[in-house]
């Protein structure tokens, strides 16, 4: 496992870092935390577990006081969660350089939204769940994506082209 850190975020107070070179589809790290379950029934309640990571449908990863809880967003990510815990490099990424991974790639829920602020290019302005993304997004990330998201994204996909 690659060595992380907690350093101060230009996307957003505090993030994680790299404390080494990690190349692309090496694993950086295994995401710890406890298992928890969840049904939102309201946008608040959607809104209300921002350092959460989807694992299925009713089931999140609460990081709690890891540096997890500062792994943030960015439309052009270096890393994804493969399957549900293992944080994988999607590029090269330097030393002292923030870690971070597209929130919708593991979150279904259809009231979950949040304005970006990672400021790249092909920034997306607002991140919502997989079933929003652009395909050429979609197509990027696999086959990072775990497989639940992988189905969410597919079943809105082909429903979409049938009406």
């Amino acid at each position: 496992m690659k060595k992380i850190y907690v350093g101060k975020s230009s996307i957003n107070g505090k993030g994680i870092f790299a404390g080494e070179d990690i190349r692309k589809s090496e694993l950086v790290q295994y995401i710890v935390g406890k298992k928890v379950k969840k049904l939102s029934k309201t946008k608040e309640d959607s809104l209300s577990i921002p350092t959460w990571f989807g694992l299925s449908r009713h089931f999140w990863m609460d990081p709690g006081k890891s540096p997890f809880r500062y792994l943030n967003h960015s439309c052009e990510p270096n890393a994804a969660i493969s399957g549900t815990k293992s944080l994988t490099a999607i590029k090269n990424i330097q030393q002292d350089e923030e870690v971070s991974i597209d929130y919708s790639m593991t979150d279904s829920d259809p009231l979950w939204e949040m304005k970006c602020k990672c400021g790249v290019a092909e920034c997306r302005g607002t991140i919502r769940s997989i079933h929003t993304v652009p395909t050429k997004v979609f197509k990027h990330h696999m086959p990072h994506i775990p497989r639940y998201f992988q189905r969410v994204y597919l079943r809105h996909y082909v429903a979409s082209k049938l009406k």
